[in-house]
């Protein structure tokens, strides 16, 4: 297999000077960049780019996911062998190369000394992009499948949604022949994907926490609040520390995928600060430390740098760790008489959970499956929370500033009519004129659960079962005269293909049907949010 590579040299020195080593493996074409990436050589680093398998001008088909941690050892070691080489690699990437990134260094290479990850895509099931909660992702992924799959170039209009219309896309049926019917040719990697609907050796040889114990080496982790594969950095975040890996550190600050580009998302106003004008030197002093020795405190820095953003705030702060450990957790518990239906409902949150038990009840019809933004900025909520297919629970309204750092989950219980459906949450900041605004989300399909323990299990119609999921990680003060408000429903088709409710492969395109849900609460129950609260009162 041949593996396209580039190889940039600093100029004027000695015949036989040897260098440290920077690598890029890319899905976007290895010219692409070289404008952002070349500064390392100026540097006295050698640039060493490479197409990933069926990409641009490497021989192969591209498999996302599948070949990169092998491809990359296998890159690391003909790179020692070079004459330039000093032995010393490190690596960059963001995005998808963030994800090649990472899983390279869950090879365990004995020359790779570091690793920098930007906005890096997680491992592709149940933990992001493919199979996020277990469900079938739709527009999100499809805008970055179709676009790879209309040649071995990235095709970036399709990629935006510009030449191809997404709520066109995510409706089309069966699900199997949406690349045939959109862009005219059948997709390699929809294709495999659509072979492998159940967790089996494909998705474990793509998974990265089950080798994170590999990785013993520094790396630097950078995402942003309403970056769409936080997700996936929050995995890579869990099994660094969960295998305690020497000289972690992570910066989050107020951005978007595109990370330090602006000062503003959506209607949020981050101000001045949200610009971090020392992000690309630190990408230099990080390498020059840990690839060349040199002692400019790079290893002395704290673990943990976030931006809360919101009135009074709009600042970065440091922590030992991430989630800050003076933040606390703080439980927000679902309450209702029983009708909490939309955001007109009786549905709250409190403190303390109430005795006995209730439920909240909706009816689900994925043929009237509720839509989201398809994206994960602080998008306006109020036209989904206005359907009967949502329940809503908020706080009363805040007296004082609520700031949260740190990751974001719930555990509720819940039954379902059919054999197999989706729950997803919402947390949301509504201001003083009833407007919410996303903070945080995530979701799940009912029959992963209690994945990786119990691979799959179709529901007992009727039997209350509890479901926990990680809800994206958050920066932000609630400000008072605002309430914070959690929904619970089980459709967003512009993100997720909705669930059939059958329990059948959706792949093979089974017949939908309607299911009843049920989300029960109180002291037998005690669903909630955990949302960790760094100062302030609810």
């Amino acid at each position: 297999m041949r593996l396209a590579t580039d190889v940039y040299l600093p100029a004027g020195g000695r015949q036989d000077s040897r260098f440290p080593a920077i690598v890029v493996r890319t899905c976007y074409g290895k010219t692409r960049d070289t404008h952002r990436l070349t500064h390392w050589v100026y540097r006295g680093y050698a640039l060493v780019i490479q197409d990933v398998r069926g990409r641009s001008d490497s021989d192969g088909e591209l498999v996302p996911f599948y070949y990169e941690r092998d491809d990359a050892y296998d890159l690391f070691d003909w790179i020692i062998e070079q004459p330039w080489s000093d032995g010393n690699i490190g690596m960059w990437g963001a995005s998808y190369l963030g994800y090649t990134t990472t899983a390279a260094a869950t090879s365990g290479h004995p020359n790779l000394k570091t690793a920098i990850s930007e906005v890096n895509v997680g491992s592709p099931f149940f933990m992001d992009t493919v199979r996020r909660g277990g469900a079938v992702c739709s527009w999100p992924l499809l805008s970055w499948t179709l676009a790879q799959s209309v040649s071995n170039r990235v095709d970036h209009k399709v990629f935006r949604g510009v030449t191809v219309d997404p709520d066109k896309v995510v409706k089309t049926r069966p699900i199997t022949e949406i690349p045939s019917k959109i862009i005219g040719k059948r997709s390699g990697p929809w294709d495999i994907w659509a072979r492998h609907y159940q967790y089996d050796e494909f998705w474990e040889h793509c998974d990265n926490t089950s080798r994170g114990k590999n990785v013993r080496i520094p790396m630097l982790i950078l995402s942003g609040w309403h970056d769409g594969d936080a997700l996936g950095v929050q995995e890579t975040w869990r099994f660094l520390t969960a295998n305690d890996t020497p000289g972690r550190r992570i910066i989050i600050g107020p951005w978007p995928h595109d990370l330090n580009s602006f000062r503003d998302c959506g209607d949020f106003e981050y101000g001045d600060n949200a610009v971090d004008y020392d992000f690309d030197t630190r990408t230099i002093r990080w390498f020059d430390h840990y690839l060349k020795g040199a002692e400019n405190g790079e290893d002395q820095k704290p673990r943990a740098s976030f931006y809360l953003g919101g009135k009074g705030e709009n600042k970065w702060y440091d922590a030992d760790d991430w989630s800050p450990p003076e933040a606390k957790l703080t439980r927000l518990y679902f309450h209702s008489s029983g009708k909490a239906n939309s955001m007109h409902g009786d549905g709250c949150l409190l403190t303390s959970p109430v005795d006995g038990h209730r439920f909240d009840s909706y009816v689900y019809d994925p043929q009237n499956a509720g839509r989201g933004e398809g994206k994960f900025e602080p998008s306006v909520l109020n036209e989904q929370h206005c359907r009967q297919d949502c329940l809503v629970y908020e706080t009363a309204v805040l007296t004082e500033p609520v700031a949260v750092a740190g990751n974001l989950s719930t555990e509720f219980y819940a039954a379902s009519s059919a054999v197999d459906t989706d729950f997803f949450v919402r947390v949301s900041d509504v201001d003083e004129h009833g407007i919410a605004r996303q903070i945080a989300q995530n979701g799940i399909r009912a029959e992963f659960r209690n994945w990786p323990e119990t691979p799959s299990a179709p529901l007992v119609p009727g039997k209350v079962e509890k479901y926990y999921i990680c809800l994206h990680f958050a920066g932000h003060v609630f400000q008072p005269g605002h309430r914070i408000r959690v929904d619970v429903c089980s459709a967003d088709y512009i993100t997720f293909f909705p669930n059939t409710n059958t329990g059948v492969d959706p792949y093979t395109d089974p017949e939908p049907i309607v299911a009843t849900q049920q989300i029960y609460h109180g002291k037998d129950y005690l669903s909630c949010v955990r949302i960790p609260i760094l100062y302030g009162k609810v």
